[in-house]
């Protein structure tokens, strides 16, 4: 059997389990979770930058794209299913934040 069937089935699920779009306020919690500061709020993106000096540009909207994400994701080398999972912490922190509220 040919793997590339395998590899295409793969990115199939991948894409499916990321939703279309991420509230920026969460990305940032994410990836703050995962290593990252903010440095710079000026100009159009907020730039987020971890202990190895690697740099996350994160659009200055309230929604951010899925595709910049996974982008920015392979580019830093960051594993998505690490960070689906500090992602889905994010929401279930913020969904019992809202339960409080």
């Amino acid at each position: 059997m040919d793997n590339n069937i395998f590899n295409e089935f793969d990115n199939i699920i991948e894409e499916a389990s990321i939703p279309y779009d991420i509230k920026t306020s969460q990305l940032i919690k994410a990836l703050s979770r995962l290593g990252f500061q903010l440095q710079n709020t000026a100009g159009d993106h907020y730039k987020l930058k971890d202990s190895k000096g690697r740099i996350f540009p994160v659009p200055r909207h309230n929604i951010t794209k899925t595709s910049l994400i996974k982008t920015g994701l392979k580019r830093l080398e960051i594993p998505f299913d690490q960070f689906m999972s500090v992602l889905n912490s994010v929401n279930l922190d913020e969904d019992s934040e809202n339960i409080l509220d």
